[in-house]
């Protein structure tokens, strides 16, 4: 199973989530659009480091009303949900 996130460069904080099933066929289960915006751990680290890409960055995204945290852990393709406490309560 894996899931696919997509942002649009003008409207920011759209994001569309699409979840496929496992190989082979990985047939698309759902396709979901829903917003994002940076977890304030995120904003302090590019305001304090004054650069664009920082790690590990977080990212809140929010489809019908459920909110997750998307962990960026390094410069690449792959994302990771976290449940880490420390992230969680900020």
């Amino acid at each position: 199973m894996s899931l696919t996130f997509y942002t649009h460069p003008l409207f920011e904080n759209k994001v569309k989530i699409v979840v496929y099933g496992p190989s082979p066929g990985r047939k698309m289960l759902k396709e979901q659009i829903g917003t994002s915006r940076l977890h304030p751990i995120t904003e302090r680290q590019f305001k304090e480091q004054r650069e664009y890409a920082v790690y590990p960055s977080y990212l809140i995204v929010t489809v019908d009303g459920i909110e997750e945290i998307f962990e960026h852990r390094e410069k690449g393709n792959i994302l990771h949900i976290t449940d880490e406490p420390s992230v969680m309560r900020k």
